[in-house]
């Protein structure tokens, strides 16, 4: 707890005032120069996750990108700073709410002195990647270079309390999404196209056989029955003419007889 006994010293025997001007200055960086970030740990590869927890919130965050030190690390992903010692971080602050509260001149939250004896203060981890465990840092933010893929940690207490409850965040995956099963959608009517129909050759049919019926011819003039029966059609009719002549004939003999 090197770094704990100095900040005591300083506190006892520097003002308020300057102490943040030294801390500052010695820094070189400004309480309201923190980076966006992302609000999650970081994927393999890109960048350095960060963790800050108080008592009140557990914040896990990724600084994208590379870092020259722990304090780069912290602004990267979205923290402020406020020194009181060149090394010594005081209070974190996060969207305008720092840890400890308080006035930022107010060097007297820097460092709790808690009954039972001992500091509460931000103490500082770090570990080479998700895959190992939490170690206490041995150098202060402005000498320690992290690693890509390292994971940073700032835990107020002790130095015995390790961020996030003692549990490295893994690397960040991004969820596969949920399979969607499209909506069912009804075909548009569609017009049939008009078609023409197919020209067809009728099959040529034979007419069918009729048989004519028979028919009566009426007679023209008298018929007389001369009794003779003739083998051919001009034996009739010479027979038929004879039998006119012989009736002819009679009736003019009869018109004679009366006549006398």
């Amino acid at each position: 707890m090197i770094a704990v006994a100095h900040v005591k010293s300083v506190i006892g025997s520097l003002s308020a005032a300057s102490l943040v001007t030294v801390g500052l200055a010695a820094s070189g960086l400004s309480a309201a120069s923190a980076a966006p970030g992302l609000d999650r740990a970081c994927k393999d590869g890109e960048g350095i996750t960060v963790v800050v927890q108080d008592p009140t919130r557990n914040i896990i965050r990724c600084g994208l990108g590379d870092a020259d030190n722990g304090a780069e690390a912290l602004e990267n992903a979205g923290f402020e700073i406020d020194y009181r010692e060149e090394g010594f971080i005081c209070r974190i602050g996060y969207e305008g709410q720092w840890f400890p509260a308080g006035a930022l001149d107010d060097d007297s939250q820097c460092v709790e002195f808690p009954p039972e004896g001992g500091y509460i203060y931000w103490a500082y981890f770090h570990t080479t990647s998700p895959n190992a465990p939490w170690e206490y840092s041995q150098w202060g933010v402005l000498n320690r270079d992290p690693a890509l893929n390292s994971v940073e940690g700032w835990r107020w207490g002790t130095g015995k309390e390790q961020p996030n409850n003692g549990t490295v965040p893994p690397y960040h995956v991004e969820p596969s999404p949920e399979p969607t099963t499209p909506e069912p959608t009804s075909p548009e009517p569609t017009t049939p196209e008009p078609t023409s129909p197919e020209p067809t050759t009728p099959e040529p049919t034979s007419p069918e056989p009729t048989t004519p019926e028979p028919s009566e011819t009426a007679p023209t003039g008298p018929v007389v029955d001369t009794g003779v029966t003739t083998g051919g059609n001009g034996e009739l009719a010479i027979a038929t003419l004879a039998g006119l002549l012989a009736l002819a004939g009679g009736t003019v003999a009869a018109t004679r007889l009366r006549r006398r």
